[in-house]
């Protein structure tokens, strides 16, 4: 494994002229590789970011500048996530597919204010967790053309 994982991180971070479509990121990690392969996909303007693991890991935590990519068109983060730094940092201007199934919000403005950062939305996939108290969201989209959640009611203005 750990020839991987240096090959891995000798892909990452090479040459940072390139720019990557797609990073995807499937199996149980401990964290330790993890943030440094997203902040070098994020300075190499990926478009496409895929992070999933199993139900059960623990809650991961990203560093904020995941959360204002330029670059990023699509973002799938199938693993917990809990958001803890201040939502007025969220900032996708080019993101057009969202998928966040077990990401944790602390309220429903939490929430609005994710889908908010994002002007030309068109795919929004959620999945409502009993660990929150949310069972309405209001989504306001002039440009979302899909909508999945599950749990709870959805409501698009």
């Amino acid at each position: 494994m750990p020839r991987f994982l240096n090959f891995v991180d000798g892909a990452m971070m090479g040459d940072s002229e390139h720019f990557l479509e797609k990073v995807s990121i499937f199996e149980s990690f401990d964290g330790s590789n993890i943030e440094s392969w997203i902040s070098a996909a994020i300075r190499r303007k990926v478009r496409e970011l895929v992070l999933s693991c199993h139900y059960d890991q623990p809650p991961a935590k990203f560093h904020q500048s995941l959360f204002s990519c330029n670059s990023l068109v699509v973002l799938k983060l199938k693993l917990k996530v809990v958001l803890k730094f201040p939502m007025a940092s969220i900032c996708f201007p080019n993101l057009e597919v969202l998928e966040l199934p077990w990401v944790l919000y602390k309220d429903n403005n939490s929430a609005q204010n994710v889908f908010s950062s994002c002007p030309i939305l068109e795919d929004l996939s959620m999945r409502g967790d009993g660990s929150i108290n949310m069972r309405t969201l209001n989504v306001t989209s002039r440009s979302l053309k899909d909508c999945r959640w599950v749990l709870g009611i959805l409501k698009i203005v």
